[in-house]
């Protein structure tokens, strides 16, 4: 994940510390985490379930940094009608 680990990693420690980092974003995307919360039978949220075979159209609204990994990894999913996704520009 890390494009330049390589020239980074220019000590054992340093390899080692850039492996945990990578560990923990591969750990993080929303691919990852967001299986543990939605499924295709349920969305869960903390105690709460919401049994979404009762809806005939599901829509998104996401926005920040991660708005567009978040949508594409709930949409692989379930089925997602249409949606917003507000994508903050990181500088």
């Amino acid at each position: 994940m890390i494009k330049n680990f390589r020239e980074l990693a220019t000590s054992p420690k340093k390899k080692d510390i850039l492996e945990i980092l990578e560990s923990g974003l591969k750990a993080a995307k929303p691919e990852n985490i967001l299986p543990k919360f939605v499924t295709s039978d349920k969305i869960t949220c903390g105690k709460e379930s919401l049994n979404i075979k009762k809806f005939s159209n599901i829509y998104t609204v996401a926005f920040g940094k991660a708005a567009d990994s978040m949508t594409s990894a709930i949409n692989s999913i379930i089925p997602i009608k249409a949606g917003i996704v507000e994508i903050q520009k990181v500088q």
